[in-house]
C-alpha cells in the first residue's frame, strides 16, 4: 500500500515537473508573432526566401525556450514556404519530419497546401485536413500605469496611474530577449510628435528617462517601450504606438513618485524663477536662466543645441542626427565640441557662450597643416637615352654625352616608380563647413642632377586648390571627414631607373657602365585629390590625401600620395 503511495506521488511529481517545463516557454508568444510575420508579410507577398529565412531565424532564436508545440509549427510553415511557394518537395518532406518529431499533434494550415503538400505531410505520418495550426497561448497582456492593458511580454515600471507635474519619470524595463537596443517612445499631452529614449542596459534593467521638461502640463502621457536585435527586427515590447500606456500628469497627488526599482525617486524639477543659484544647471534645475540653464532632456533625446540636454550630456551629430549624448572625457579644450569646454576632466556647455555658442553649426575656421608627400611617375619607353624625354648620368652625377646605337639606347619597362618626396605645410579657410581653400607650400628632395643644358631641378612647390568636405556638421565632429578637390601650382617631379646601353663610339657587343635615366616632368601641374581626414578631437585630426596630378609642359602623370596632421584655429 504504501510503494503503492510512493509510486502515485512520483509520478504526480514528474507530471508536474514536465507540465512546468512544457509551461515554461517565455519565448513563445514572440516567437508565434515572427511565425505569423512570417506568412502574412513575406509568404502571402511571394518573398519566399524571407519567408523562410524568418521562420529559421525564430527556430534558432528559441533555443529551448519556446515549447515544442510552437517549433513545430514553424518547421511546418517552412514545409509549406518550400512546398506550396517553391515546389521543392524534398525539402517540404524533410521540414514536416521535423515538425512532427517535435509534435505529432501539429495541424498542417490546408488553407495554404496545395494537394501535393496533403499528400508529403500525410506521408511523413501527419494528418492533413486539420485547418489552420493553432498559435501558441500567448501571455495575456499587462496592464499599463494608467491601468489599461497594453501588449507585449516586457514588464516595465512605473506602475502608477498619476505623477505630478515637473518630475522625470524613469522608465526601467527587462526581457528574455537577446536585445541589443531598447527603445522608450513617449508623447507629451498636446505633443504633435513622439519623442525617442534609447535606454541602457544596467544589470538586468534597461533604463531611460522622460525628462520633466515634457511633464510640465497636465494631461494624459502616453508611452511604449520596444526591444529590437542587431538588425533591427523587434524582439519584444511594452505597449505599441497603438495601444500605449498612459500616464496622468496632475497637479498633485498622492501616488509615490515613480523611481527606477532600488533607487531614490529623483527631485522633482523647479522653475526659473524658483532655482537657487546654486541649483542653476541641475536636473532639478533644467530651466533656469542665465548661461549656466541646461535643459532636461534624457540621453538619445533629439536635441539642436547641448544646453537642450540634462547634465553631464551633449547635443552630438549622429547618424540619425544630432541627440544628447555622454560628453567626451578631455584634457584640454581642443577636445572638445565647439559649443564646449573641458570641465574637471570632461566635456561641459561654456559658461561664457550662453545659448549662442550651443547653437549648432559654429565651426573653426582656419585649419593649418603639416605633411610628407611621395611622387610616383610613369616611366617606360626604348631608346631612352637618345629621347628628349630622359637625361642620362653616370654614378656620381656626371652626364653621359655620348650617342647611343640605334634602337640600344637602353629600354624600361612602363610602370610607376618612386621619385621625388615632399615636405609641405598647408593652411586651409572654412567658408562653409563644407567648402574651403587650401594653400600649399614645400620643398622637394631627391631630384636628379644639373644636366649640360636646362634649368637645375626645382625643389619649389607652391599648391593652391579649392576643396568640399563631404558630411552634415563635419567641421564640427569627431570622426571620418572625406574630401575632394581641384587645383594647381608649380613643381617638378623627378624619378629615375638604370639602364645599360650600346655607344657607337664602344665596339661591337659592348655595352656602357650602368646609367641611371631620369624622367623630369614639370615645372606646373594642375592637379585632382581625394582624401578624408579622422578627427580625433573637433579641431584637430590625422589627413590622408591622394592627388592625380598632370604634369606640364614636361607633360606625364604622377600620383602623390600624402600624410600629415591639420589643426584648426
Amino acid at each position: 500500500m504504501h510503494r503503492r503511495s510512493a509510486f502515485c506521488l512520483l509520478v504526480s511529481a514528474l507530471l508536474l515537473f514536465a507540465a512546468g517545463r512544457v509551461h515554461a516557454a517565455p519565448r513563445d508568444a514572440a516567437a508565434t508573432q515572427k511565425i505569423d510575420e512570417a506568412i502574412n508579410k513575406y509568404y502571402l507577398a511571394t518573398e519566399f526566401d524571407k519567408a523562410e529565412a524568418l521562420l529559421k531565424g525564430v527556430l534558432e532564436a528559441c533555443e529551448d525556450r519556446c515549447s515544442p508545440q510552437v517549433k513545430a509549427r514553424a518547421w511546418m510553415y517552412v514545409g509549406i514556404v518550400r512546398g506550396s511557394g517553391r515546389q521543392d518537395m524534398p525539402g517540404t518532406k524533410e521540414a514536416f519530419a521535423q515538425a512532427l518529431a517535435l509534435d505529432p499533434n501539429v495541424k498542417l494550415d490546408d488553407a495554404l497546401s496545395t494537394p501535393a503538400v496533403k499528400q508529403a505531410f500525410d506521408g511523413a505520418g501527419g494528418s492533413a485536413g486539420g485547418g489552420a495550426a493553432a498559435p501558441a497561448e500567448a501571455p495575456a497582456p499587462k496592464s499599463g500605469g494608467g491601468g489599461g492593458e497594453v501588449p507585449g511580454n516586457m514588464e516595465c515600471t512605473p506602475s502608477v496611474k498619476e505623477v505630478e507635474m515637473q518630475r522625470p519619470i524613469p522608465v526601467a524595463c527587462t526581457t528574455d530577449e537577446p536585445a541589443a537596443k531598447v527603445s522608450l517612445r513617449y508623447k507629451a499631452f498636446g505633443a504633435g510628435e513622439w519623442a525617442t529614449v534609447t535606454m541602457t542596459k544596467k544589470g538586468e534593467y534597461w533604463q531611460g528617462a522622460i525628462p520633466c521638461s515634457d511633464t510640465g502640463t497636465t494631461g494624459k502621457l502616453r508611452f511604449y517601450v520596444q526591444a529590437k536585435d542587431k538588425d533591427g527586427e523587434e524582439l519584444d515590447s511594452f505597449g505599441s504606438k497603438k495601444q500605449p500606456a498612459e500616464i496622468k500628469i496632475v497637479s498633485k497627488t498622492d501616488e509615490e513618485p515613480p523611481s527606477y526599482p532600488g533607487q531614490p525617486a529623483p527631485a522633482k524639477c523647479m522653475s526659473a524663477s524658483e532655482c537657487p543659484e546654486e541649483m542653476v544647471g541641475t536636473p532639478a534645475c533644467p530651466t533656469g536662466g542665465g548661461p549656466k540653464a541646461r535643459g532636461g532632456k534624457g540621453w538619445g533625446s533629439p536635441c539642436n543645441a547641448s544646453q537642450e540636454c540634462d547634465v553631464g550630456l551633449l547635443c552630438q551629430q549622429g547618424d540619425n542626427g544630432r541627440t544628447c549624448e555622454n560628453a567626451p572625457k578631455c584634457d584640454s579644450n581642443s577636445d572638445c565640441p565647439v559649443d564646449a569646454v573641458c570641465k574637471s576632466g570632461t566635456c561641459d556647455v561654456s559658461d561664457e557662450g550662453g545659448e549662442e555658442a550651443a547653437k549648432p553649426g559654429k565651426f573653426k575656421k582656419n585649419l593649418i597643416g603639416l605633411h610628407i608627400a611621395a611622387d610616383f611617375a610613369w616611366l617606360g619607353g626604348s631608346d631612352v637615352c637618345a629621347s628628349n624625354d630622359y637625361s642620362c648620368f653616370y654614378a656620381g652625377g656626371t652626364p653621359y654625352g655620348g650617342t647611343p646605337q640605334k634602337g640600344n639606347g637602353g629600354s624600361l619597362n612602363s610602370g610607376l616608380q618612386l621619385g621625388t618626396i615632399r615636405v609641405l605645410g598647408s593652411y586651409e579657410r572654412l567658408f562653409t563647413q563644407n567648402i574651403g581653400a587650401e594653400g600649399i607650400v614645400g620643398f622637394a628632395f631627391n631630384g636628379g642632377p644639373k644636366g649640360k643644358t636646362g634649368p637645375a631641378f626645382l625643389p619649389l612647390h607652391l599648391e593652391v586648390r579649392g576643396k568640399y568636405w563631404f558630411g552634415s556638421d563635419v567641421a564640427s565632429r569627431r570622426g571620418l571627414r572625406p574630401f575632394v578637390g581641384l587645383g594647381g601650382g608649380v613643381a617638378q617631379v623627378d624619378a629615375k631607373l638604370s639602364v645599360r646601353i650600346f655607344d657607337s663610339k664602344l665596339p661591337a657587343g659592348q655595352q656602357t657602365p650602368q646609367l641611371d635615366a631620369y624622367r623630369r616632368l614639370g615645372q606646373a601641374f594642375v592637379a585632382a585629390s581625394g582624401g578624408a581626414m579622422y578627427a580625433f578631437g573637433v579641431n584637430h585630426g590625422l589627413v590622408l590625401n591622394l592627388n592625380f596630378m598632370l604634369m606640364v609642359p614636361a607633360t606625364g602623370f604622377v600620383l602623390e600620395p600624402s600624410i600629415g596632421y591639420q589643426y584648426a584655429l
